[in-house]
């Protein structure tokens, strides 16, 4: 997450982060009924940095979107939610 909050951090930092993201937690855990684990959050503030970022790409994100709704099929929609904020909130 440190290297998500530096904005001087360059892309292939913020691929190799995104990396150990996936591999060592990349397993959001499970709903608590039809609610989301407040875990997911942590998840979907890395989305928004990742999309905030300015040394960030379509590549990275999209690589990153597709591999965390790959291991959590259960929470696709709330990625693709979490993903469409962190969008938006670029303003263009």
């Amino acid at each position: 997450m440190k290297t998500l909050r530096n904005r001087e951090a360059t892309s292939q930092e913020l691929q190799e982060t995104l990396a150990l993201i996936l591999k060592y937690h990349g397993t959001i855990p499970n709903k608590l009924g039809i609610r989301v684990n407040p875990e997911f959050y942590k998840y979907s503030e890395v989305l928004m940095r990742l999309c905030r970022h300015p040394n960030t790409n379509k590549k990275l994100i999209i690589d990153f979107d597709r591999a965390l709704e790959k291991k959590n099929p259960e929470y696709i929609r709330e990625i693709n939610d979490a993903l469409t904020k962190g969008l938006n909130s670029l303003g263009v």
